[in-house]
């Protein structure tokens, strides 16, 4: 939690510390929330397709989501902005959940929306294996900043908690582009 924004984020370690391996371990979503949602009101996913060297690379989309509908978000190839970009706005009136998913490799997000609100999960795409002892893994971190009044101004409220929180500052100094004006 963050006292001066309002967003959360989340990461999951697995540490095998017996002397066997672990049972499988599969599915592994770190984010697995039901956002309560009445079903009158309106619910758009705002997000962007990745990169597969084409011409509309990086075009913003946006998907109207229904009472029962669902809409599945997920990288290829093993690279993390490959097909889609890691990272929504779902716009829910006049508030909202801006999201990000950290992770190098292939992930995936499931929004699916029903009579109770909606159910966000997200983590790594495919997940199947068995820790040895002494091996430790972790999940994809989880960032998500919940907004209120606009959408446009919740772009705003992320660009902010990203600098504030998530950018890079070498002998506490903000990183100096290369060139600017």
């Amino acid at each position: 939690q963050f006292s001066d924004f309002p967003a959360v984020e989340c990461v999951a370690y697995f540490k095998n510390t017996g002397h066997a391996d672990t049972p499988i371990i599969a599915d592994i979503r770190p984010l697995d929330a039901l956002f309560p949602l009445a079903r009158d009101r309106v619910c758009w996913v705002h997000h962007a397709k990745g990169s597969q060297c084409q011409h509309d690379d990086f075009a913003p989309l946006e998907r109207l989501l229904r009472p029962g509908e669902e809409l599945s978000l997920a990288s290829v190839g093993g690279r993390s902005s490959d097909g889609a970009m890691p990272f929504f706005n779902l716009e829910m009136g006049e508030v909202g959940i801006m999201g990000a998913i950290g992770w190098t490799g292939d992930w995936a997000a499931t929004f699916r929306r029903s009579a109770e609100g909606l159910r966000l999960r997200a983590g790594m795409q495919a997940t199947h294996l068995k820790l040895h002892p002494g091996e430790e893994i972790r999940t994809p971190r989880i960032a998500l900043l919940f907004w209120e009044q606009d959408c446009l101004r919740a772009h705003n409220l992320w660009r902010r908690f990203i600098l504030a929180h998530h950018t890079p500052r070498p002998n506490g100094q903000l990183l100096q582009p290369p060139i600017a004006d």
